[in-house]
């Protein structure tokens, strides 16, 4: 009896062990606590914004509890890398003067940086049979873990800890039956690795889960999380999933961002007469055209004074630069589409072109018409039509036009805005605007007397008052103002058209409509499905490329991990780590359609960033060309143009020796081209698979391999300051540096190679 009893004891135990599944939560979750002690005598409030919160000034408030000075707050966060600041007052924005890391803010200063890892058990041993558990993850609502690519075809992917198991298997059921699939490893970051497959899926819906194996160690994983056999089922809809799909052709471009006022001037007759400056509240002060090759010396007047012109430089100090307009416009542009087209260019990323009284024109006085001083001057309709003639060149080129959409705010010369000026409460367009107070503070006030806009502007500039996005009529207005630009003739026909949009600040056009970019992204593709479009993102981007709202950021990550590399910030590995963790953060086609940057309007210009070291920037522009994404020149990269920051940056361009011997470097436009007609000769650079690593511990050289339809173009970057030895295996008896045709003799399939601390090589 006691046997009998024993043994039904022991089947009860392995049915319940059999069922038992350990329920999934996002691996290493953490509890962070932030503190920041103020160093300014009055404090109303402390709050934090950050990346990890679209950068919301009211969510996070932080509190001095124990009276001592010291304002906290905890707050949980995932896995990641995250950029943050601290808001005094509601308008003061500092950064920790304790963070571990800073990265660029856009606006001159820096963000505080913070890496939150993730715990977990120990390290990880492939074959020991050992799986650490807590490091096993799939998110079923994160785009980045299951994504449908195309109609029928879906991407999903899982998470282990890093070199700890030897494979993964989806297993699902779908019209032919019970299916598994080994899955095919994707990329890691320090931590973890993924491992994804795409799969055709027949039906409108499915079920999936995933067997993990290492020795004679397995693990099943469904919707509950962990189980030791046969885990729920995962259930996927496809009717319920969204379709990313970005432009095909992005996968093709190059991009050139190009600054209009500062590129060239093509017509002296429509030079603009003001500056932005006012010097009462209705007129503001007269523009003196500098010489192109003038820069611009240290003042303190609000005026332009031509007296701190100087041809002994190009600098543009802020001091007096913010200001000044050299006269460039759409014309000088189009006189040099022969030059971008030589260079290799097929898409242009222009700054604001729309009616504005600054240099920049992110403060439009309207979205209906194209600057007259880059156009034909007192002629609205002429200047549209310049610039639709414009476009109509550019297509005949073979180059795309994608146009700044600046739609959080506008300017303060803005006709409703001014309506409002003008009329306060009686204004039909009061409610487009968040308004304080009447009567409006004008901008002369706000300079002379030290007053504050009484009204919601974009990082407390009053030039650029925020728009009311969850107005209807504001949102129609922006509606119809993209229909415009994309269809200008409005046949239903887009050729006539500009072919997308990169967005300014459209995180906090987000903070205040969270449906905003959804349902104007469906009013684009409905307009257009090819248009691209990109938002201007500083750090992780992921809940803005699930598919439903953009189809690429700006990559600042991509350029911020490739200064810390070259100025020795980061190690090669550090770097390995951070550029992987972008792969395995976004989507394939989101990550495939990444505007790769090492430079823009909003940064120091590279070369200033690597003190000048021409070296150091050419590996860079390498960097460029050979990562997956699109590469984006920003105009005089290409000659090496430098600059500090804003507006330092915004030079004018170089097209002939200049009094102070600045000139073109012609090496470095040819290694440009050279680069720029390899990636286009090469679908492996444009759509292959990237793996990044490394021989060991001690070498300085980063090995870049892509590879597509079993053929692979490796390239190989040394960091040090001297020579390096590395061996490759390469399959093939002979290979090529394709940038200098040289060859290289293999000896069973391995060549040893000696790379020079400038040298780069592109082998295939």
């Amino acid at each position: 009896m006691k046997k009998l009893l024993g043994g039904l004891l022991f089947v009860l135990l392995v049915v319940i062990l059999l069922s038992i599944n350990i329920n999934a939560v996002a691996p290493g979750i953490k509890e962070v606590v932030f503190k920041y002690e103020p160093q300014v005598e009055e404090v109303s409030s402390v709050y934090l914004a950050g990346s990890f919160n679209n950068w919301a000034t009211k969510d996070f408030e932080m509190k001095d509890q124990d009276n001592d000075g010291v304002y906290e707050i905890t707050i949980p966060l995932k896995p990641g890398t995250y950029q943050y600041k601290f808001v005094i007052n509601g308008t003061t924005w500092r950064k920790d003067p304790h963070s571990e890391d800073y990265t660029a803010d856009g606006f001159g200063g820096l963000n505080s940086v913070i890496n939150v890892g993730q715990q977990i058990e120990r390290e990880g041993e492939v074959g020991d049979g050992e799986i650490i558990k807590n490091a096993l993850w799939h998110d079923q609502t994160t785009t980045a873990h299951i994504t449908r690519t195309q109609e029928n075809i879906i991407e999903i992917r899982f998470q282990t800890a890093v070199n700890d198991v030897e494979a993964v298997r989806l297993n699902y059921f779908d019209e032919d039956g019970y299916q598994v699939e080994y899955m095919n490893f994707l990329t890691y970051d320090g931590q973890f690795d993924y491992w994804h497959k795409k799969i055709e899926v027949k039906d409108d819906s499915f079920k999936y889960r995933f067997v993990i194996d290492d020795a004679d160690t397995r693990y099943w994983y469904g919707k509950n999380g962990i189980a030791i056999t046969m885990a729920d089922w995962f259930k996927f809809n496809k009717e319920d999933s969204l379709l990313f799909n970005s432009p095909e052709w992005i996968k093709q471009a190059v991009f050139y961002q190009i600054f209009p006022e500062r590129f060239s001037n093509g017509n002296k007759e429509n030079d603009p007469e003001y500056i932005e400056t006012y010097k009462n509240n209705e007129e503001r002060y007269k523009n003196i055209v500098p010489d192109w090759h003038q820069g611009i010396k240290a003042s303190d007047h609000h005026y332009i004074d031509s007296e701190k012109f100087t041809d002994d430089s190009n600098q543009i100090n802020p001091k007096s630069g913010w200001h000044v307009l050299y006269g460039g416009d759409i014309q000088g542009i189009e006189n040099n589409l022969d030059y971008l087209t030589d260079l290799g260019i097929n898409t242009i990323y222009l700054n604001p072109i729309f009616e504005s009284t600054s240099n920049h024109k992110y403060n439009s006085s309207t979205y209906e018409f194209i600057d007259d001083n880059f156009a034909i001057k007192d002629d609205p309709e002429a200047s549209n039509q310049l610039f639709i003639d414009f476009i109509k060149t550019a297509h005949q080129h073979g180059i795309r036009i994608i146009l700044d959409g600046v739609f959080n705010h506008t300017g303060y010369e803005h006709y409703a805005f001014q309506d409002v000026v003008n009329k306060g409460r009686n204004s039909k367009y009061w409610n487009w605007y968040y308004i304080e107070s009447y009567p409006i503070t004008t901008l002369y006030e706000q300079r002379t007397q030290g007053k504050e806009p009484n009204y919601q502007c974009w990082a407390g500039f009053g030039s650029l008052p925020k728009i009311n996005v969850n107005n209807e009529e504001v949102r129609e207005y922006i509606y119809d103002i993209t229909k415009e630009w994309m269809d200008p003739n409005g046949d239903g026909n887009p050729k006539d058209g500009i072919d997308g949009w990169r967005l300014d600040v459209p995180t906090e056009v987000k903070d205040r409509n969270p449906e905003f970019w959804i349902d104007w992204r469906g009013h684009v593709k409905d307009i257009n499905p090819d248009a691209y479009i990109a938002g201007e993102i500083w750090g992780d981007a992921s809940q803005y490329l699930k598919g439903n709202e953009f189809d690429g950021v700006m990559n600042y990550r991509f350029r911020d991990a490739v200064l810390k590399l070259l100025n020795e910030s980061w190690t090669i590995n550090k770097f390995i780590d951070e550029t992987n963790k972008i792969k395995a953060e976004y989507p394939t086609p989101a990550f495939n359609s990444l505007l790769n940057l090492i430079g823009s309007h909003d940064t120091e210009r590279f070369l200033n960033a690597v003190g000048k070291d021409i070296n150091k920037f050419k590996k860079a522009v390498f960097f460029q060309f050979i990562f997956p994404g699109a590469p984006m020149v920003y105009y005089g990269d290409e000659i090496a143009m430098a600059g500090g920051q804003d507006p330092d940056n915004r030079r004018t361009m170089i097209w002939q020796k200049r009094p102070y011997s600045n000139k073109p470097n012609d090496q470095l436009l040819e290694f440009y081209k050279k680069l720029i007609q390899l990636r286009h000769a090469n679908n492996i650079l444009k759509e292959g698979r990237i793996n990044l690593s490394i021989q060991n511990n001690k070498s300085n050289v980063l090995i870049i391999e892509r590879e597509l339809n079993e053929e692979k173009i490796i390239g190989l970057v040394n960091i040090s300051e001297q020579a390096e030895e590395i061996s490759l295996e390469v399959g093939k008896d002979e290979i090529i540096n394709l940038l200098t045709d040289r060859k290289y003799q293999a000896k069973n399939g391995q060549i040893n190679i000696t790379i020079e601390s400038d040298e780069l090589l592109l082998l295939k």
